[in-house]
């Protein structure tokens, strides 16, 4: 258990400083990372048809801060249901905490979004709020969902539906332009250290919410 802790922890505090490095390299507007940007905006704009654009902005609602709070809120309900307390309160600490995360980190650098958008949108561009709370929910599928199925054949399925998900949800924010490159990487950086984090403490606390269940 202790390994195990310690792993999460270590992934935490790396996926941390890789946060806080590319928080400020968009913050100065570095060169290197506006290259990249640019470089990955161009070869995915190739790709642009209206038949795409309306699939994305369609599937890209699923990936919206209000769906993804909406439907954890549904899991939080079964969870609490069945009296499943340490799942309830992990999944809403997760996804409140990195919202809050995202926001207060978009108010912090305050970067514009890419022109030229696909779909309306308004607020800050760093990270992107989709794709945190996108990743924090595949994430935590993986963690509290996938290991109470039995059957393994449903675990695949739902395994590679949660990453289809995710792969089309963070690829469509870029495709309509509604966020750089860099703000997915950000989002998905700052997603999965924040879980790490609280997955380590939730671990050195387990025995406690295990026993309110």
């Amino acid at each position: 258990m202790e390994n195990r802790q310690n792993k999460w922890l270590l992934s935490g505090i790396i996926g941390s400083l890789l946060f806080i490095g590319l928080a400020i390299s968009v913050s100065i507007q570095s060169n290197w990372l506006i290259a990249i940007d640019f470089k990955l905006q161009t070869l995915i704009s190739s790709l642009v048809n209206p038949g795409l654009t309306k699939f994305f902005s369609l599937i890209s609602i699923t990936g919206s801060p209000v769906f993804v709070i909406g439907t954890a809120s549904c899991l939080m309900l079964f969870f609490t249901y069945r009296h499943d307390i340490y799942s309830a309160s992990f999944l809403g600490f997760a996804l409140i905490g990195g919202d809050a995360l995202a926001f207060i980190t978009k108010e912090i650098i305050r970067r514009s979004r890419p022109t030229q958008r696909l779909v309306a949108e308004s607020g800050f561009s760093f990270p992107s709020g989709h794709a945190i709370g996108s990743t924090i929910l595949v994430i935590m599928i993986f963690i509290i969902i996938i290991p109470k199925i039995k059957s393994q054949r449903l675990k695949l399925i739902t395994q590679s539906l949660a990453i289809i998900w995710l792969i089309i949800i963070i690829f469509s924010r870029v495709y309509l332009r509604a966020h750089f490159p860099s703000d997915i990487v950000g989002a998905l950086i700052l997603g999965v250290s924040w879980v790490s984090l609280l997955q380590f403490v939730y671990l050195n606390d387990s025995p406690l919410l295990l026993s309110k269940k």
